[in-house]
Parts: structure tokens; sequence; C-alpha cells
């Protein structure tokens, strides 16, 4: 008996935020993001194993990505860029 199984992660944008990039210092508005990693069986999506945030810096020469927790990411007011 053959079982498939795995992990896989999706990122969402959840809404623009403003916030100061920890790596380049560069403050403004900024992609909000939150990825849920899914266990799979058979390549369908059961269950949610972790859910992480992170905050993008929209500089062209950094482009990091920083961990928030949730709460934190709950309270980040948002941005007015479109």
């Amino acid at each position: 008996m053959l079982v498939i199984f795995g992990l896989r992660t999706k990122t969402e944008v959840l809404r623009w935020v403003t916030f100061v990039c920890r790596v380049c210092g560069h403050g403004g508005p900024m992609l909000l993001l939150r990825g849920v990693t899914k266990f799979s069986l058979f390549f369908i999506p059961l269950f949610p194993v972790r859910v992480r945030y992170a905050v993008e810096c929209r500089n062209p020469a950094c482009r990091s990505r920083t961990s928030v927790s949730a709460a934190d990411a709950d309270r980040m007011p948002a941005s007015t860029h479109r």
C-alpha cells in the first residue's frame, strides 16, 4: 500500500500596514502576509498545522520578510496605500 502525504504552505496577502523594516529601516506601507501550512494526504489538504504572519518590505533593494506574532498582526494599523 502506498500512502502519499506532505505539507504545503499557502501565503495570502491580508492588507497593507504601516511598519518600519527591521532590516533596512525603510518606513511606510508594507504588506501583511499570512502563511498557512496544511497537512495533505493524497494531495488533499486536510487540516492546518501552522499559521505564521509576516510583513514584507516594499523597498526594491530589500524585499525582506519579518515574522510577527498573530497578536501583533491584529494590532497593526491599516495603511491607506492602494
